[in-house]
This record gives C-alpha cells, sequence and structure tokens, in this order.
C-alpha cells in the first residue's frame, strides 16, 4: 500500500505546476483539471479519461489536492487544483493534512521532530566547521519525512498545554521552525526580508497560524508590541489571546533566531523550565559578546537585545545593570556591583547586531515558495514515466 508520503512526493513530480491567471489574478503553484487529467492517465496508464477523474477524486477525497478555493470537485475541465503541498506557501507545516494518530505528549513530539531535524543538520555539516550547509540539509533523505511528520503539530490541542508548559513547548516550536524555515524557504538577507520570514512564516499549531513574531511577542512576551511596531500581536478578539504567557524576560535568551548574535539552542523540558532559563540567562550574560564589563571607564555595553527590549528588564535603562547583576557570578559580578555601588553614573552603550547566519550553503529567502525539494523526491520515490473557466476559480 502507497503511504500518504510516498503518494504526495509522487504527484509533485507527475503533476504539471505553473502560475494560472484568472480575471488579473495569479493563482500559484496550480494546474487546470485537464491537464491533471492528461498527466494521470499518462503516468498511471489509463485508457479513459474519465478514469483519470475518478482518480483525482479520490486524491481529493484524501486531501492530496483540491481545487485553488475549494469549491468544485476534480473534473476534466480548465478549472485550477493545487496539490497540497503547494497550498499555503506560507504555512511550513502544510505538505500533507494530519489524519493519522497524534502523541498525546506534546513534549515527547516536539521532541521527536527535533531528534530528526537535529540528525539531518548533522549530516548536512561541514566536516570541518561543523557549519550546516542548508541546501545539502535539503537534500537529505530524511527531510522528507521531517516535511511529513511535522505536520502532525496541526492536530495538537494548544489550549490544553498549561503555562509553564506551554513556555516550554513554544520555545522549542520557535526554535525547531527556525531551522525548518533555513531549510525549505532559505535565510533573509536584508531587513526588509527579515520582516517577512519573521512576521509571515508560520506554522499549523492545533489550528491556530502562529507566525514567529506571533510565538515570540504574542505568547512568550505577553502580547507585547515587537520593536518599532505600534500594535500587539494580537488584537481585541483575536482567539490566540487565549494562549498569551505572563512575560519573562529570561526568553530572550532562549529563542534563536539564527543570526551570529543570537544565543545557542537549548532544549527546555517542563519540569526544569525556571532552572533552565536562569542557565540560558547566565550563559549569555557571562558572554563578552553580549556583555563587556570596562571597570576603568565605568563602561557596560551590552548586546542590543537589551536596547531592544529594556522594557523586558527594566523600568529605566539605568537600571539594566540590576536586572544583569542578578545572573553574573564570580569575579564579572564583583565587578559590575563594585560599578554600581561607587557612587559614579555608568556608561551603558550597545553592541552593534550581527544579523549574519553561519551558513556553508543555503538559499535566500525571497519571500515563501513553499515548494518542495522536487529533485530529491524524485530520485527517492519516482521512477518509470516522467512525469474554469466559470467565475470558475473564484
Amino acid at each position: 500500500m502507497v503511504s500518504i508520503l510516498e503518494m504526495t512526493s509522487i504527484l509533485t513530480i507527475i503533476m504539471p505546476r505553473a502560475d494560472l491567471s484568472y480575471h488579473t489574478k495569479i493563482y500559484r503553484d496550480c494546474f487546470t483539471g485537464r491537464d491533471g487529467v492528461d498527466a494521470l492517465m499518462e503516468h498511471y496508464d489509463l485508457e479513459e479519461r474519465e478514469e483519470a477523474v475518478e482518480l483525482g477524486r479520490t486524491l481529493q477525497k484524501a486531501q492530496l489536492l483540491d481545487h485553488v478555493c475549494g469549491d468544485h470537485d476534480f473534473s476534466d475541465s480548465q478549472l485550477f487544483f493545487r496539490l497540497q503541498p503547494y497550498r499555503q506557501p506560507t504555512v511550513l507545516n502544510t505538505f500533507r493534512v494530519w489524519t493519522d494518530r497524534v502523541d498525546p505528549n506534546f513534549m515527547a513530539l516536539i521532541g521527536r521532530l527535533k531528534k530528526l531535524m537535529d540528525k539531518i543538520e548533522s549530516r548536512a555539516a561541514s566536516p570541518k566547521t561543523g557549519i550546516v550547509d542548508y541546501q545539502v540539509a535539503e537534500s537529505d533523505p530524511h527531510y522528507l519525512l521531517f516535511e511529513e511528520q511535522v505536520c502532525e503539530l496541526q492536530e495538537l490541542c494548544l489550549p490544553c498545554i498549561g503555562e509553564n508548559a506551554r513556555r516550554a513547548f513554544m520555545i522549542n516550536v520557535y526554535n525547531l521552525m527556525l531551522k525548518h524555515a533555513y531549510i525549505k524557504v532559505g535565510i533573509p538577507k536584508t531587513s526588509l526580508k527579515r520582516a517577512g520570514f519573521f512576521g509571515n512564516l508560520s506554522y499549523n499549531l492545533g489550528g491556530t497560524l502562529l507566525t514567529f513574531c506571533d510565538v515570540e511577542h504574542g505568547i512568550l512576551r505577553g502580547n507585547t508590541h515587537p520593536p518599532y511596531h505600534l500594535r500587539k500581536p494580537f488584537k481585541s478578539g483575536d482567539k490566540r489571546a487565549d494562549l498569551v504567557l505572563s512575560l519573562d524576560p529570561r526568553v530572550h535568551f532562549a529563542l534563536n533566531c539564527g543570526a551570529k548574535s543570537c544565543p545557542p539552542v537549548k532544549d527546555f523540558t517542563v519540569p526544569d523550565i525556571d532552572k533552565e532559563l536562569d542557565i540560558v540567562a547566565q550563559a549569555f550574560v557571562s558572554d563578552d559578546g553580549n556583555v563587556c564589563i570596562d571597570e576603568e571607564n565605568n563602561t557596560l555595553a551590552l548586546s542590543m537585545i537589551f536596547h531592544w527590549y529594556r522594557a523586558d528588564f527594566a523600568d529605566a535603562k539605568s537600571k539594566l545593570p540590576n536586572f544583569i547583576a542578578k545572573y553574573l557570578h564570580g569575579e564579572r559580578k564583583h565587578t559590575l556591583l563594585r560599578m554600581m555601588t561607587s557612587g559614579k553614573k555608568i556608561h551603558i552603550e550597545f553592541m552593534p547586531y550581527d544579523w549574519s547566519v553561519a551558513a556553508e550553503g543555503s538559499k535566500e529567502f525571497d519571500g515563501a515558495q513553499g515548494c518542495p525539494n522536487e529533485a530529491k523526491i524524485k530520485s527517492l520515490f519516482f521512477s518509470g514515466k516522467s512525469a474554469g473557466r466559470r467565475s470558475s476559480n473564484e
């Protein structure tokens, strides 16, 4: 019996795909029913077009393809249809519609996905530098398995997850989603593209679409507006507001946005989330690249994170040293405390943020295309033959 993964992979190879227009509107990555019938007849050696139509409708019922607006059954016509992997290009985990069993242990689920991603990245890392080549990762034979399995997140119950558990879970989701996005749609290289990347790409979590910004600023930062934004992520009446957590400033040291100046990635667990957040906070402020203490000049140079999110850490810039001192140890702590009690004003400055990403190779993000790796799909799954107009498509 052919699995959904195998069937989806075959369809992405044999079915035509183009950007088609109807009444000045462009429908991306789709095909006409007539061209779809042709493709199915050729690949499966069908003699009658009606056989291909019935097969297409079976695939539609299995949610492997659908009309571009969900309005019509598959037919031998000029109506536009689209395969499931291309239906929502900005939603990263929509390779398939999840209809299988869902693991009730949500932390085990995210842990399993992270373990699979770690294996993919490990095989794609340079033996000399250990830096990941994201284009190599996309061609890994287990990447398609990850693309399918991450769709299980579509059916979890977010409201069922308690506050501490939700904090650990959402941090892990954010960090996994970042790696997934780098492989699937590429790395943003400009400020404008970063805004689109973090503000538009999302995961379907239990039927709720959440972007990077939604997870970070909406849920983990207590629905606080992002830097240089006037609006909160979740407006009044938005059901996602039920997921909002109380603000814990230590989450800034747990989230990794992929940039070199970001904190390293760590796994977070439900029973030890508080201790783990302390550990990452201590590690962050102990690094001279994030907190540089110059007692001679009475100067404290800080990561831009403390500038962008100053209100999360202290009610005034001058009070940032109080927060930082809580997580320092040893001589660095003693030095900062001496500066704080010297009676002199501490000069606080902020270091430039390095947005570059360590990558041996990668695509450049230029808007989510959401395209599976067809070359690898073909090598793994495909052998043999190669591959309306009413207010129809509205």
